[in-house]
């Protein structure tokens, strides 16, 4: 196993050669013992090391996720390029790392070899922090404007939700239960504004069970009266005060055995167990 650490000198040795960018050193570590060529082909990509990836390649490294990995871990576009070009097709991997690393290029290459996988692209670029680039990446690579509307929803970026809206985004129900799903209130009301919200005791058990105590009080004062629903996603969620305000409202007292709060914490447990149900 490659180990840069390790008391093997060829070993220590092509690890300095490849930070250094050294050929010379890594030819001597490669007659004195040195043989990890998969792990340097890595190496090579992650510094951004284009002929000793191509030395690596030519003397029997063969390993192009590997390669593809360090190379888009380094944010290096040709090496990326290479690696897929030799045959790497881990996209959906490197396509999160370069959106983590905000490496618009690198994504843009990615994208045009077919990578495909929207979800993880909204899960990452949709927590950026900055902007500006989060929208350059969904404008570029995700035309459903009412998915990334409940993405935004969901993860509370009311920027982009905006931004979302401005683009024609219509579909208000599903940002509505994204909103209420993250726990946030502001951006359920924002959605609730634009009219149409006819989900209003479902989104109380999506809320009940994220805990938001303020965004649920808000789905009572517009209408929301399925207290069962908020009972049972107040105890999936662990949320004694919404349990308790669920029963309040009148939640049926039968209606969660004991043996269905198993899995619950034994806070809900013994509240649930300290009900007279006969009244």
């Amino acid at each position: 196993m490659y180990d840069p650490t390790g008391s093997n000198s060829p070993v220590k040795l092509a690890h300095l050669a490849i930070q250094e960018d050294c050929p010379a050193l890594f030819l001597f570590a490669l007659k004195h013992g040195f043989s990890y060529l998969d792990d340097a082909l890595h190496d090579a990509c992650r510094f951004g090391i284009l002929p000793l990836a191509h030395r690596m390649i030519h003397i029997g490294a063969d390993k192009w996720n590997l390669g593809f990995d360090g190379a888009c871990v380094g944010g290096h576009y040709k090496l990326a390029r290479l690696m897929m070009d030799m045959g790497a097709d881990d996209l959906s991997s490197g396509l999160q790392t370069a959106c983590r690393n905000g490496n618009y290029p690198l994504i843009q290459l990615i994208v045009g070899r077919g990578a495909y996988d929207w979800n993880m692209v909204l899960n990452t670029v949709i927590r950026c922090c900055n902007l500006q680039f989060a929208h350059l990446i969904i404008d570029k690579c995700v035309n459903d404007s009412n998915r990334v509307l409940h993405f935004a929803c969901k993860s509370g970026n009311l920027q982009l939700a905006q931004h979302e809206i401005d683009k024609g985004a219509t579909n208000w129900k599903q940002g509505f239960l994204g909103a209420c799903e993250g726990g946030h209130l502001e951006l359920a009301q924002l959605i609730f504004d634009k009219g149409g919200i006819n989900c209003l005791d479902h989104a109380l058990y999506i809320a009940c069970q994220s805990g938001n105590l303020r965004l649920v009080q808000f789905l009572i004062d517009k209408g929301a009266t399925n207290w069962d629903g908020g009972l049972i996603g107040a105890c999936e969620g662990c949320h004694l005060e919404l349990v308790q305000l669920m029963f309040d409202k009148g939640a049926n007292k039968h209606n969660i055995s004991l043996l269905e709060c198993r899995l619950f914490k034994p806070k809900i447990i013994d509240y649930i167990r300290s009900i007279d149900i006969s009244q």
